[in-house]
């Protein structure tokens, strides 16, 4: 996450909403906390309609990667808490029945 940290600012790109979001990660990771909660506040400002945001892993709408900025926040105020892409997506995966052909096996 240092290196992350190193090689902010050196593109000639706009910083979005998403982007200031990964750096505020990057800087709660190495526990630079007032760096991270300055870049939260950036992302909130940046925030588009749609965002792509690495809490979830997934492209949002604005009222939930406002959301989950919120979920940083906690976090980086010590919660223990766990990004939703880690958390899976509550669906129990069920492994698919394997229907058996008496002769030629397993059947697809």
């Amino acid at each position: 996450f240092r290196r992350v940290i190193e090689l902010d600012g050196s593109s000639t790109q706009l910083p979005g909403g998403n982007y200031h979001q990964c750096i505020a990660m990057a800087h709660w990771a190495i526990e630079n906390n007032n760096e991270a909660m300055q870049r939260l506040a950036n992302a909130r400002r940046e925030a588009s309609v749609e965002e792509f945001s690495c809490w979830r892993y997934l492209q949002v709408k604005e009222d939930q990667f406002l959301e989950d900025l919120d979920a940083i926040e906690r976090m980086i105020d010590g919660e223990a808490i766990t990004p939703l892409f880690m958390q899976g997506d509550g669906v129990d995966v069920q492994p698919r029945p394997v229907r058996h052909d008496p002769i030629e096996g397993p059947v697809s």
